[in-house]
């Protein structure tokens, strides 16, 4: 009988300790699971009972499996989903302005010391803010203008650019032909 209770207590240990892999402290800086979280019609939360590893508020959580940066609040809900982030291009920015993409897929922006979305998710493609503006588009695609895709260019649709506030300075169309040619991929080894 002893043995019994042993294993059980093991268990509880073990699925206690697994849930604790699975959703650390946010001070640890570690990928949370897609498990930690709980979805009620298009919101998204932490679930109530790892709330408690949220280290500060807001905050940001990498999830392991899709790969999606998020932020939340206090309270475990996500604020901002699906943040930019490609490494040195993206966050921090320079301007203080981070993109997102919400579920949709459209993308807006939002201020990356507080999490305040200043553009809703309403545009198609959505550029980094660089020297206080930023380019988006509506009916576009972005096509890459080199073979890393490091860059992008948008084709088709209406264009605007943002300042830092979120204001629009100006409206423009986008032509629907992509006129720069890739360059070829390089076939050498290398080897001479």
């Amino acid at each position: 009988m002893p043995s019994r209770r042993l294993a059980a207590l093991l268990l509880c240990c073990a699925t206690h300790g697994a849930a604790a892999d699975l959703c650390p402290r946010t001070d640890r800086n570690a990928e949370w699971s897609t498990r930690c979280f709980q979805t009620t019609g298009a919101a998204r939360k932490v679930e109530a009972r790892f709330v408690n590893r949220l280290r500060s508020a807001p905050t940001t959580i990498l999830i392991a499996e899709t790969r999606e940066l998020v932020a939340v609040d206090v309270h475990g809900r996500v604020i901002v989903p699906n943040i930019a982030y490609t490494g040195d291009f993206d966050m921090p920015n320079p301007d203080g302005i981070e993109r997102f993409t919400s579920a949709g897929r459209r993308c807006g922006y939002f201020i990356g010391a507080t999490f305040d979305i200043i553009v809703p998710a309403q545009f198609d493609h959505c550029e980094a803010f660089a020297d206080g503006t930023a380019q988006a588009c509506t009916g576009c695609v972005a096509r890459c203008i080199d073979t890393d895709c490091h860059g992008k260019t948008m084709v088709g649709g209406q264009g605007v650019e943002l300042d830092t506030s979120g204001r629009i300075r100006r409206r423009f169309a986008i032509g629907r032909h992509y006129s720069t040619p890739l360059p070829e991929p390089s076939t050498s080894t290398g080897a001479r």
